[in-house]
């Protein structure tokens, strides 16, 4: 089944104060949507600024980094529904065999810089993500492939495992194609973007960590999918900024949260729902013990699982809006049993003699990286921790924790992770590279995303509920539960339902 990709995406916003703040992120003018024909404006709210402008090495979140790449890069492909993919840049597709894809691709596109993409575009684009370095979140999904250039308008994509979802992959994050020019240097992709998509960067209504500003491009082929004549992004520094700024009209999207959902649609949003395939948590990146030894025993993982009450923690900050859960699933995704989710109740004397067989008894030091928005989550579980002797050190990154949650430099960090469809969601989940690994550890856990990603149907599943049961008993997590993230909407916006269950650019217009 089609739907979101996995992603990291770098807040946790449903655990936000009910507050309204003033406006953390640049001051200007509300923005309007009146107006058609491509003329009129849209501001859409952000946490999180872009790292830079290279598709292939930002992390592809719905609620991070499409935003930005889906208004420069086409894709080869795009969902047109829940469920539905249509076509991109490529135009139509075959699978000769189950381990081959071959795309027909549109004629007459050319990028920001002039240079015709074709063929041979796709497989630069390929190949150089391949071997990026370092390797970014998207490589789970494309390093089995081998890209072939039969000719100019024709790709064709091999691969060693099935390629049934590769175009849901392409229209998700994977298909993004940047001009071979900028790729022969990437560093040129840091501040400006080279592609053929329906923007281009305009620099003197961007500040960048602030506000990013894009024009549109008078020669794009499909205008109409795009409406839109300028589109600026906003940064802010925390949900309440961000809140404020959708009902002040700043900007006219944003993504909500449980505690303030009410009051945005008794302010006159409109608040579209989402399933509950989020799951938002405790990172633990250092499970191989490298910088923080006692994480590299299960047993302390599975000690900090049980000092924890999730239930009372996701009461408070998901309400209706989410589920407990011990699981990397929930109740919307495959591989979620209900019996499997409580297997860490809350039990603090469990996870005080966990921690003293472990050789810990007096507890230890945990340094967590949070932001401001993900702070509440964080002193929840902090709270729970130092019941059992574990004294956790938080320290936010609000502009740069995505930068920092790739570095590899904490043993623990909070998180939001789609999971749907759940096969590559959990293939991206044990491969990303956040943390050490032993090679041991390494070994299992690049053997669960194989078992998950190179079968189908009823052995699918049966490797979902196997790598889903085998994260949750060696507690690479601790995870509070799973949430559906809504997004918050002006009335002069509307928001089409294009399965990715997010306010993306690609499923805004103005409202009729």
């Amino acid at each position: 089944m089609f739907a979101k990709r996995a992603a990291l995406c770098a807040a946790i916003t449903a655990l936000t104060a009910t507050a309204v703040a003033a406006c953390g992120g640049p001051s200007s003018a509300p923005t309007t949507t009146s107006g058609s024909g491509g003329t009129s404006t849209i501001a859409i709210g952000l946490q999180f600024a872009t790292i830079n402008f290279n598709p292939w090495l930002v992390p592809n979140g719905p609620n991070y980094s499409l935003n930005y790449t889906s208004a420069v890069y086409d894709s080869l492909t795009t969902l047109t529904g829940p469920d539905k993919v249509g076509p991109g840049i490529a135009t139509s597709w075959t699978e000769p065999n189950p381990t081959t894809l071959e795309m027909t691709l549109r004629p007459g596109i050319t990028f920001a810089d002039g240079t015709p993409l074709d063929a041979a575009a796709v497989k630069a684009n390929f190949d150089y993500a391949r071997t990026a370095s370092p390797a970014g979140s998207l490589v789970t999904y494309i390093k089995n492939l081998t890209t072939t250039v039969v000719n100019a308008t024709t790709v064709r994509f091999t691969s060693t495992v099935p390629v049934t979802d590769l175009p849901f992959d392409f229209a998700t994050g994977a298909g993004f194609i940047v001009s071979p020019k900028a790729l022969a240097h990437p560093s040129s992709l840091n501040d400006q973007p080279d592609g053929s998509g329906p923007y281009t960067l305009d620099a003197s209504g961007t500040t960048s960590g602030q506000q990013y500003t894009f024009t549109r491009r008078a020669t794009y082929w499909n205008k109409a999918a795009f409406p839109y004549g300028k589109v600026t992004l906003r940064v802010y520094s925390s949900q309440q900024a961000l809140d404020s700024a959708v009902r002040s009209g700043q900007v006219q999207v944003a993504q909500g949260a449980a505690q303030t959902n009410a009051a945005d649609k008794a302010a006159g949003l409109t608040v579209v729902p989402a399933p509950q395939i989020t799951t938002a948590g405790i990172w633990i990146n250092d499970e191989a013990g490298a910088a923080v030894k006692p994480l590299g025993d299960v047993r302390v993982r599975q000690a900090l699982n049980y000092a924890v009450d999730r239930k009372a923690i996701a009461a408070l900050g998901f309400g209706a809006d989410g589920t407990a859960t011990s699981l990397v699933v929930g109740p919307d995704s495959p591989g979620y049993q209900a019996n499997a989710a409580a297997s860490y109740p809350y039990d603090p004397a469990k996870a005080k003699a966990l921690l003293a067989q472990a050789g810990y008894p007096d507890g230890f030091t945990l340094p967590m990286l949070s932001t401001q928005s993900g702070d509440l989550l964080a002193q929840a579980v902090a709270g729970y921790l130092r019941a059992i002797g574990v004294t956790v050190q938080i320290s936010d990154h609000n502009t740069d924790f995505v930068q920092q949650a790739t570095s590899g430099r904490w043993a623990s960090m909070v998180f939001e992770w789609s999971m749907d469809p759940a096969a590559q969601s959990i293939a991206s989940l044990v491969s990303a590279n956040f943390g050490p690994h032993t090679p041991q550890q390494n070994a299992q856990i690049q053997a669960l995303a194989a078992q998950v990603l190179g079968t189908t149907g009823t052995a699918q599943s049966t490797a979902i509920d196997q790598a889903v049961a085998t994260i949750n008993q060696q507690a690479w997590f601790v995870m509070v539960g799973t949430v559906g993230l809504t997004y918050s909407t002006a009335n002069t916006v509307s928001c089409t339902d294009l399965g990715l269950a997010t306010c993306l650019l690609s499923s805004l217009h103005p409202a009729k």
